[in-house]
């Protein structure tokens, strides 16, 4: 009985490092993403988002003009419209947008 349950333990050890190698070699093969040279990266939100790239709208609209990374993930240009981020930077960026 022991036996059985040790030969198990090895064939589960051994499926768990060929599917960590599995993953490895596919993260590894898979190609690199380019991102644009312009691409803030925005670790505190909407904190780091400098208004200089902000852009807003008669309606009270405001656009992220650049690419940026939050949160790991990359993002296009994004619009913000009667949210609480609107109102952030409606204080932060006075007089200081596009």
């Amino acid at each position: 009985m022991l036996e059985g349950m040790n030969l198990i333990r090895a064939r589960h050890h051994l499926l768990a490092a060929a599917g960590a190698a599995a993953v490895l070699m596919i993260i590894h093969s898979a190609p690199g993403q380019t991102l644009p040279p312009n691409t803030i990266n925005i670790e505190r939100w909407p904190q780091d988002v400098p208004c200089r790239v902000l852009k807003k709208y008669p309606d009270g609209t405001w656009e992220i003009t650049v690419p940026y990374i939050l949160y790991y993930t990359p993002h296009r240009s994004t619009k913000f419209k009667n949210v609480r981020v609107t109102a952030y930077w409606n204080r932060k960026c006075r007089g200081q947008t596009n």
